[in-house]
């Protein structure tokens, strides 16, 4: 969940990675521009998507008792990531609620490959 989310420090999306792609593939857009910058995969949740997730959890997602614990207790805007979640939570998120995620948030051809 890091690496859609694009926590810093979490996820293997990094300046190293994109090094390590210009001796692995050969695929120029991904690597590392001679200014230090490189783009953000097209799967990952950027500034207004991941607030809209978190606002989507936070005011439309509900379970039944017992089902999963209170996801927006888990959500912390500050650092835009989930804290302090069991792994049961962080698979009903995964498994479902990130598709229909997905569904809204990603582009539809992103959203095909990875459904």
């Amino acid at each position: 969940m890091n690496t859609i989310l694009n926590v810093k420090g979490k996820t293997k999306n990094n300046i190293k990675s994109r090094l390590d792609l210009a001796d692995i593939c050969d695929r120029a857009y991904l690597e590392v521009q001679p200014d230090g910058k490189y783009i953000f995969l097209p799967y990952g949740l950027q500034g207004d998507k991941k607030k809209e997730f978190f606002d989507w959890i936070r005011d439309d997602v509900k379970f039944t008792d017992g089902y999963a614990s209170n996801l927006r207790n888990c959500i912390d805007y500050g650092e835009g990531k989930f804290t302090g979640m069991k792994s049961h939570d962080c698979r009903i998120v995964m498994h479902r609620l990130l598709p229909f995620a997905f569904a809204h948030l990603l582009d539809p051809d992103v959203y095909q490959a990875i459904a």
